[in-house]
């Protein structure tokens, strides 16, 4: 009997402590609480449904990858998830606005030819015409100011999007464009021009941006340090931008926007007399140019 009364305490202990552990492990979040009112908010808006369908379901895609990952106890990656849906949910909201004031000028179009129509034969009823027909151009100069208004408001949350997007990236802003640089010897095996299986992942994170972003082309630079001739330098260069440009084609990003160039030893990030410097002189960088332009390729 005593020894039954034993047993009986230790599960009662052992229970008491798998549910404080269980209660432990629940993760919370209030950036992500925050992101899925914003984002519920916006589902329930026709407007943005009718038009913003697209970005209302990726924000509710990187929500629901946010709660897998409050689920899984990654709460700083779960925020920052949160943050870019909730960003997406603001572009959804902006992009429906402009679209509803566009559908609202091509309706007082509309109103205004059919008024046109309606008294093009009757003279007697040509100073109602023009009273109505002046309305109608006050009115359609107001809605296409507003759609103007929200166009651009638009157009800014695009670029803040993807300058958030490139800021993850750890580039550089230049007068070329954003720079991303990448260690070659991450990349590729010493004198090899064969991707890794593993640096592929830093590869993806750009074809992501480019294929979010087709209004932005890039140019793929090799280089290396001074060790070997220029001449096989210079072909290892330009062997290796090829690879990693001929990556980012295949995973979906237009021919038409990527080029690659190699350069050899010819631009040296550091001197080339320490070994450090020497690596950080074998890279790959990637020039993404801005909204609707190409980059130009460096003046030997």
């Amino acid at each position: 009997m005593r020894m039954r009364d034993m047993r009986n305490s230790l599960w009662m202990v052992l229970g008491v402590t798998l549910a404080a552990a269980m209660a432990g492990c629940t993760t919370t979040s209030d950036v992500v609480d925050n992101a899925q009112s914003v984002y519920q908010a916006a589902a329930r808006d026709p407007e943005v449904e009718r038009y913003a369908s697209v970005s209302l379901y990726e924000a509710q895609r990187e929500l629901e990858r946010a709660q897998r990952l409050l689920e899984q106890g990654d709460k700083e990656e779960a925020d920052h998830v949160a943050a870019l849906a909730e960003q997406r949910v603001a572009v959804a909201r902006s992009v429906a606005a402009a679209e509803a004031a566009r559908a609202q000028v091509e309706a007082l179009y509309e109103e205004r030819d059919r008024v046109r129509i309606e008294v093009r034969d009757q003279a007697v009823a040509k100073a109602k015409l023009d009273t109505q027909s002046a309305k109608s151009e006050a009115m359609m100069a107001r809605a296409e100011a507003e759609s103007s208004k929200a166009e651009a408001e638009a157009a800014r949350m695009r670029t803040a999007e993807a300058e958030a997007a490139l800021s993850e990236l750890q580039g550089q802003q230049t007068d070329r464009g954003y720079i991303l640089t990448l260690a070659g010897d991450v990349l590729f095996d010493t004198g090899q021009a064969m991707l890794h299986p593993g640096a592929q992942q830093n590869l993806y994170q750009v074809v992501t941006f480019l294929r979010e972003h087709p209004d932005r082309a890039v140019l793929v630079e090799g280089h290396t340090d001074s060790v070997g001739s220029e001449d096989y330098n210079q072909g290892l260069s330009q062997r290796r931008a090829e690879v990693v440009a001929a990556f980012l084609v295949k995973n979906g990003v237009d021919s038409s926007r990527v080029n690659a160039r190699g350069y050899g030893e010819s631009f040296p990030a550091v001197a080339n007399d320490t070994a450090a410097g020497r690596q950080q002189n074998r890279r790959v960088e990637l020039v993404i140019s801005d909204p609707g332009e190409q980059v130009e390729e460096r003046v030997q």
